[in-house]
């Protein structure tokens, strides 16, 4: 029994303080991963517990360790800059990523495009209607648009290797000035770790962070059915996700039918080295038309790293 149970203390610790480890894309772990503050919070309540009920006599650091393992949980694999919200400058953009879902009308599109104006939109499962003053980019397979303000210039794509493609989706569009504030953007749709596709799931998140690395001004955004506790996610050094800079409790963003405190945080908006979200600007909408909600990050290029 003790042996067991330091086992099961040293394999917490590892998982809440040795991001990207192996484990973490096994079956069964690779699920408890994308809730980490579900299941941080869970290690740190039996911890907690089981310390003055005395329920880990054979170990009787465990309740402690479990705390800890607990709370080491919700330290976030890596935090964006974050640059005041009355600077303005060169090089901001409000950036929306949505997975509609493939249920999302044009109308619904068009209503939330009202009311946040983004620059650039990278919407997984959604070829509809483009709302005006945009121009769209889709993907082959299944969809990924990119959306483009006409402000922005003229966008084009630009071809993706296969193997760096990934299974639901990948899309790479560029103004053909990328050292300005007119970041190339790589939209995607990784596939989820179901049963049959565990696989493809692995190998997308090695293709992900590839693409990072090839791309290092890029941004980078989509569904990509993992946290940055994930595999070769963990090991992305060129960019920081945005969406990190969210609450830590309200930083969740599928599926829409759990409070948002619970959901997983799957959807991403990575951003490069040089680049800071704006303090207070990243924001989880709340929307009934799809399992995911969408994430608004607001974001510029650091003067320092202005040519």
């Amino acid at each position: 029994m003790r042996i067991l149970s330091l086992c099961i203390l040293t394999a917490a610790l590892v998982w809440a303080f040795l991001p990207g480890n192996p484990t973490t894309t096994w079956p069964v772990i690779a699920h408890l991963t994308a809730f980490p503050v579900v299941i941080g919070a869970g290690l740190g309540v039996i911890g907690a517990v089981g310390v003055p009920l005395r329920r880990f006599r054979a170990l009787p650091v465990a309740g402690a360790v479990l705390v800890i393992a607990g709370a080491g949980s919700f330290l976030p694999v890596q935090r964006p800059t974050v640059s005041d919200a009355g600077v303005g400058g060169e090089g901001e953009l409000v950036v929306l990523e949505w997975n509609t879902g493939d249920s999302v009308t044009p109308e619904n599109l068009a209503a939330l495009v009202r009311d946040i104006h983004p620059d650039i939109a990278v919407l997984p499962e959604y070829s509809g209607e483009v709302p005006a003053g945009y121009r769209s980019f889709v993907s082959g397979g299944t969809p990924v648009t990119v959306l483009t303000a006409e402000g922005l210039g003229d966008y084009r794509t630009t071809e993706v290797p296969g193997s760096s493609r990934v299974t639901f989706g990948t899309i790479h569009v560029s103004s053909g000035h990328p050292g300005t504030g007119k970041p190339d953007v790589i939209g995607l749709h990784t596939a989820p770790p179901l049963p049959g596709l565990m696989g493809r799931w692995r190998g997308d998140l090695g293709a992900v962070a590839a693409l990072a690395a090839a791309n290092p001004g890029a941004l980078i955004i989509g569904d990509l059915n993992a946290v940055l506790r994930h595999g070769d996610l963990a090991q992305i050094d060129t960019h920081t996700d945005a969406v990190a800079a969210a609450p830590i409790f309200g930083g969740g963003t599928w599926p829409t039918s759990l409070p948002g405190w619970a959901r997983s945080p799957i959807d991403h908006i990575l951003i490069p080295d040089g680049w800071s979200v704006v303090d207070g600007g990243v924001h989880i909408i709340g929307s009934g038309q799809s399992d995911h909600a969408p994430v608004v990050a607001r974001v510029r290029r650091r003067q320092e790293s202005l040519p």
